[in-house]
């Protein structure tokens, strides 16, 4: 009987979200009126989000990637249906009245898109699991890292520290966007390994809040010059979504949950002021705090820079059929360890094509896009669409997994699914190639730790801990 319950509760879904969708499509259709169409798609955004809440009663990790597609995508979409006038110094930088006036299609495939991505949320995140007790049950292991599992960190944050200071120095001589050339693969592969080795320390230490506000305090450390000296407000932003995700699912104290909620709210609050200033402080050394808030909305002005990201939904509807869908699916191949001398060259020499292209081949600027590359590589229709299926599949699913995953004999799967989903929110604004890079330095971290497991990791059974303690 409860099997019924949900099989049907998810075919209500189904239902509801077809429905959604072509209503949606039928009222904008012959729609040429711009406000009317963003109203009207800002209507079906914020109810499709109100009715996630409704089915979980909570901000879930499915949500919280639904809300920041929102931002990314439609925060200018959202202004111009509240009659909110842009902030006139973006306009010279992201072009912004040469691109929402005349892009009705991509209001249209944008807000359908998004629509899918709230559908898949609610049809594949398990609300029975979210009803459960929200503690994971660990075996009664401790578990520590070895000298040899902190060289490891220790390396990897000289490299990232060595990483930062060279795009530093390349933002000083150069300017902002020659702060995203790395030239060195070393280099490139420890902004990669930063994010996976505090994942791993959050795992491990999961109920040490000494170890965990370290955490906090490094990666905010490196946050704060990475938005301020490099530019990287994106980074930034999604180092503390992700630090605070790990730490939630993956802590059993009450006590560093609650800490946790305190920084997240208070760190929102401080993003939405803070990150739009960074835009114009990296342009005019002299532009002081107190005269930004003067002279600027923090949130329209938040809303319409991060909302720019609808740019490349609309480049990639003008665009989607310059480069052959088989560079997509081949591109991939190469993710496989050593797979680079076996492949031919040619489905190896993949990734310059399209971010060229948009002409965002220093890795900054417009960023890419989810959306805007489900358009690119698969047209606005039906491929689009099974893009974005797929791949809020894997999020909500990532997410549901870890939730489930009860040993602590699998804190190596716990970091894998963190790193995974790091990269998941990122390509929210990233690309598909550093993606694929990603998932390549994923699967040689889990092969290294996996073969060294012994040597990285000491257990401990607690008991005995505490009893060694006592006497």
């Amino acid at each position: 009987m409860q099997c019924f319950k949900i099989k049907k509760s998810k075919l209500f879904s189904i239902c509801v979200s077809i429905i959604l969708i072509l209503i949606y499509k039928n009222l904008v259709e012959k729609q040429n009126d711009l406000h009317i169409e963003c109203v009207i798609s800002v209507s079906f955004l914020i109810a499709t989000l109100f009715l996630l809440y409704i089915r979980y009663r909570k901000i879930t990790g499915g949500m919280l990637f639904y809300i920041c597609i929102l931002i990314m995508h439609t925060g200018q979409i959202i202004l111009t249906a509240f009659n909110l006038d842009f902030s006139s110094s973006l306009k010279s930088s992201i072009a912004i009245s040469d691109i929402i006036p005349y892009s009705f299609e991509a209001i249209k495939i944008t807000t359908i898109l998004c629509l899918v991505i709230a559908s898949t949320i609610c049809i594949f995140e398990n609300i029975e699991d979210l009803q459960k007790k929200n503690e994971l049950i660990f075996p009664k292991i401790e578990i520590k890292l070895t000298k040899l599992g902190w060289c490891i960190i220790t390396i990897v944050i000289v490299l990232t520290v060595i990483s930062d200071l060279v795009r530093i120095k390349q933002v000083a001589n150069v300017g902002y966007a020659y702060g995203y050339h790395q030239n060195n693969t070393i280099l490139y592969y420890a902004d990669f390994l930063f994010p996976l080795c505090y994942f791993l320390v959050i795992t491990v230490y999961r109920n040490d809040w000494r170890m965990i506000r370290s955490v906090f305090f490094l990666v905010a450390i490196r946050d704060l010059y990475c938005a301020f000296l490099i530019g990287s407000r994106g980074e930034a932003v999604l180092d503390i979504i992700m630090c605070v995700f790990a730490i939630s699912k993956t802590t059993t104290s009450t006590k560093i949950k609650n800490n946790i909620k305190c920084i997240f709210i208070l760190s929102c609050i401080a993003g939405f002021l803070a990150l739009p200033f960074t835009g114009l402080f990296r342009a005019d050394k002299s532009l002081s705090f107190i005269t930004f808030l003067k002279d600027n909305n923090p949130l329209v002005y938040s809303l319409t820079e991060f909302g720019g990201s609808i740019v490349n939904v609309r480049l990639a509807l003008q665009n989607q059929f310059s480069l052959p869908i088989s560079d997509f699916w081949t591109s991939f191949l190469s993710i496989v360890p050593m797979s680079t001398k076996i492949l031919p060259n040619i489905l190896n020499n993949y990734g310059g094509s399209y971010v060229n292209y948009l002409n965002i081949g220093f890795g900054g600027g417009l960023g890419g896009s989810v959306l805007g590359e489900a358009i690119f590589w698969f047209g606005e229709k039906s491929g689009a669409l099974v893009y974005i299926f797929i791949y809020t599949l894997l999020v909500v699913l990532c997410m549901n997994k870890l939730r489930q995953d009860e040993k602590s004999s699998s804190l190596i799967n716990n970091t894998v699914l963190l790193f995974l989903l790091y990269e998941m929110f990122y390509q929210i604004r990233g690309s598909i190639s550093s993606f694929q890079s990603g998932l390549k330095i994923l699967i040689y971290f889990w092969i290294l730790m996996t073969a060294f497991k012994k040597y990285i990791f000491l257990n401990k059974n607690i008991n005995d801990y505490k009893k060694g303690l006592k006497k």
